[in-house]
């Protein structure tokens, strides 16, 4: 791959393609870390992490064993069996190497690791699989990046939105969805783009 195709991949998978804004996945949890710059900042490094390794092990099941043998019909499952097998490493190192950090983290990496944006991502990069092994990994990397990307434009929108006064009906979950959709129209304008 080339510079110009490695490009055209993180723009669309941050702008083009965002997990959050563009597919609407993961909104339960995404709204949940959105406290502090720094939660939102650990929690979208997890989700980056997730994103890279998910889509790595996911690219080379699918092109090495599943596609071959004709099994696409398992890829839901086995791409559940990564995801989790990914989470309990990640808890097991961390318990290993940080044990007083063990026990905080663990919802963390419960939260970042099963969550439909991770899942979702897998699914998108199998079924754009002209990318390669390289292209994968870096679609998922710059996949976890937009979505923390897309953490921080809506933290800063819903900032502004409590400076304002939204009728009682609208706060908190209504006005953020509300807030995300108006987003999400703005990043359509990306919608021509494709990868090539």
């Amino acid at each position: 791959m080339n510079p110009t195709q490695f490009a055209a991949i993180a723009v669309s998978a941050i702008f083009v393609q965002n997990l959050v804004i563009v597919y609407m996945l993961c909104e339960g949890s995404f709204f949940k870390a959105l406290k502090t710059p720094a939660s939102m900042t650990l929690f979208g490094g997890c989700i980056t992490v997730a994103t890279t390794l998910s889509s790595v092990f996911a690219w080379l099941i699918n092109s090495f064993l599943l596609r071959p043998n004709s099994l696409a019909w398992l890829s839901p499952i086995v791409f559940i069996i990564i995801i989790a097998a990914l989470e309990a490493l990640a808890e097991l190192i961390v318990s290993k190497f940080l044990p007083e950090k063990s026990n905080s983290l663990h919802k963390l990496f419960t939260a970042s690791a099963f969550n439909c944006a991770v899942l979702g991502l897998v699914f998108l990069n199998i079924e754009v699989n002209m990318r390669g092994f390289f292209g994968a990994a870096f679609y998922g990397f710059c996949a976890g990046l937009g979505y923390l990307l897309a953490m921080f434009i809506i933290k800063n929108a819903l900032e502004r939105i409590s400076f304002s006064s939204p009728p009682t009906v609208f706060k908190g979950l209504p006005i953020a969805l509300i807030t995300t959709g108006i987003i999400s129209l703005g990043f359509m304008g990306f919608a021509g783009i494709s990868i090539s």
